[in-house]
């Protein structure tokens, strides 16, 4: 086979390592990572992969880091030798040595490689003299060390140098570093809290004073969108700053992307706007009561401008959005800022994407109260007539849900899960009609009006096994208070029940 030949021409080539020239050794390492590639299995040429890394020469050192990182793992015997190499270009002057080396820690990775190397990289990203391309692949280096092992960085020892990091004037260093800091104010909020004064000056030098930013960091005239995106992420960790000059102007650069960012029909201009405004949307939802109310009510303007356009991306995230507000609001003011976009969820409902058609009959079910019940009810038991069988038994039991936590008559509870019934009975669990028996046999002065009721039911054409049993067990015990109506007597419910 031609690729056993070769590997045994290799192998052969590697037992005189002294006669190979820098060329050869190049050459037959890449021939090595061609045919792992390939899939096959290559389980020697070590030293001399090491040998390329410990080279002084930068086209030796890139195809020694290429060929680790494809052929070493973490936990091969000779990583030790590979850790003191990549420590010793870590700690060199020489800036591409120093990013090869930082591709190669993010690469490999491992929880030995990760606890060796978790402090040179951090040196070598707090260090004011480290260039700014090697401390951006630092930042990322020692976010993935941290995913790894995050054991190795000791939070509140930390913390400072990454506040001192966001003084950081070259924005792509800082675009790294949000990445990191999101990622460890995830795991230690606390700690890294101090970081928010920094962020929100940073956050409002992009939006206040877009003229200050370098014209390479304009997207589509919108400053480093990417950036902004970032530290609202991290934003949202944290409950609005007591500080009033901090709180001051972070509502200020709320309020200018809320409504100020123009999104035009370019479809990368548009992404990135939009990503924007929905994190801008999220900072004010998770500051939920705190939040100054001319905030909240621009952020719902704009999600009721979202859930109209015809991109259902964001249409569905405009839906989630308002879901969220209509779980956290509670004031009046802002649930009928959230009722007035109703008539506008009820079109998503039969939308052709059916994540729209299930966020929507979320968003449904989250702003239903006593005011808006009947109306929710009555609509969703419209469209349950063509809804498609993805989404009908989720409609099916949060339209029994309402209409049950809602009724100020239990009559209407009684028509509404009745009508279920006859729309989709097989989408009916035995949750729901167990449950509209109960209700019947508790209330005394349903039974009538109940056994009336079931008892037409009956009597269509086509009629629903559900709606047998309700019948069955309804009928059988309170049919005697109808059995006097004309139409009505125990022969009469006898025979609609054989049907």
């Amino acid at each position: 086979m031609r690729i056993d030949k070769e590997l045994a021409n290799i192998r052969h080539k590697f037992s005189s390592p002294a006669t190979l020239s820098s060329y050869q050794r190049k050459k037959y390492v890449w021939k090595l990572v061609y045919i792992f590639t390939l899939g096959y299995e290559v389980d020697f040429g070590h030293m001399e992969i090491i040998a390329l890394i410990s080279s002084g020469k930068f086209s030796e050192k890139s195809v020694g880091y290429v060929a680790v990182s494809l052929l070493m793992k973490s936990d091969n015997e000779m990583m030790t030798l590979v850790v003191n190499s990549v420590r010793n270009d870590l700690l060199s002057y020489n800036n591409y040595f120093q990013s090869l080396a930082l591709a190669s820690i993010a690469n490999i990775g491992g929880a030995e490689f990760a606890e060796a190397l978790t402090p040179d990289v951090q040196r070598l990203l707090t260090s004011r003299d480290t260039d700014s391309v090697v401390r951006k692949k630092a930042a990322l280096c020692l976010l993935k060390l941290f995913r790894t092992n995050p054991d190795n960085i000791t939070h509140q020892e930390w913390a400072p140098h990454m506040a001192r990091l966001l003084e950081e004037r070259h924005l792509g260093v800082l675009l790294s570093a949000m990445s990191l800091l999101i990622a460890l104010a995830s795991k230690a909020p606390g700690d890294y809290e101090l970081c928010v004064p920094y962020v929100i000056a940073l956050l409002s030098r992009l939006v206040l004073t877009p003229r200050a930013v370098m014209e390479d960091y304009l997207y589509y005239n919108t400053p480093s969108p990417w950036l902004q995106v970032k530290f609202l992420k991290f934003l949202q960790l944290y409950p609005p700053p007591q500080d009033g000059v901090q709180s001051e102007r972070l509502s200020d650069s709320l309020k200018k992307i809320l409504t100020h960012t123009a999104v035009s029909d370019t479809v990368n201009k548009s992404n990135a706007d939009h990503a924007v405004l929905f994190e801008a949307v999220n900072v004010v939802l998770s500051q939920g009561q705190a939040v100054h109310s001319g905030l909240k009510g621009q952020a719902l303007a704009l999600l009721g401008r979202f859930i109209s356009v015809k991109e259902p991306n964001i249409r569905y995230l405009g839906l989630e959005a308002l879901g969220r507000f209509a779980q956290l609001t509670e004031g009046k003011d802002a649930d009928e800022g959230i009722k007035k976009h109703m008539n506008t969820v009820f079109v998503s409902l039969k939308d052709a994407d059916i994540s729209v058609r299930r966020q929507a009959l979320d968003l449904v079910f989250a702003m239903c109260d006593h005011s808006n019940a009947r109306a929710i009810v009555g609509e969703l038991s419209t469209n349950l007539a063509t809804a498609d069988a993805g989404i009908r038994e989720e409609m099916v039991l949060k339209i029994a849900v309402l209409a049950e936590r809602y009724a100020t008559d239990l009559r209407w509870y009684v028509d509404s899960v009745l009508q279920l019934i006859h729309l989709a009975g097989d989408f009916v669990s035995d949750d729901v009609w167990h449950r509209i028996i109960q209700i019947v046999t508790g209330h005394k002065e349903l039974q009538s009006y109940a056994a009336e009721n079931v008892f037409r039911a009956l009597e269509a054409r086509v009629v629903h096994e559900s709606a047998v049993l309700v019948g069955g067990y309804v009928l059988g015990e309170f049919g005697y208070l109808i059995a006097e109506q004309p139409g009505m007597g125990g022969e009469a419910q006898f025979a609609v029940l054989q049907v």
